[in-house]
């Protein structure tokens, strides 16, 4: 399974800010917002 950037547009959260990996297969659509901070 394929690993994923993601970086938040604006400020983000702790979580999103530096950005983060998230493992999701090829089929899955792209993250549209951090889990983290949803």
């Amino acid at each position: 399974m394929p690993i994923y950037e993601y970086k938040a547009d604006g400020e983000g959260c702790e979580h999103c800010r530096d950005g983060f990996e998230v493992r999701q297969s090829i089929s899955a659509k792209p993250l549209s917002k951090c889990p983290k901070c949803q």
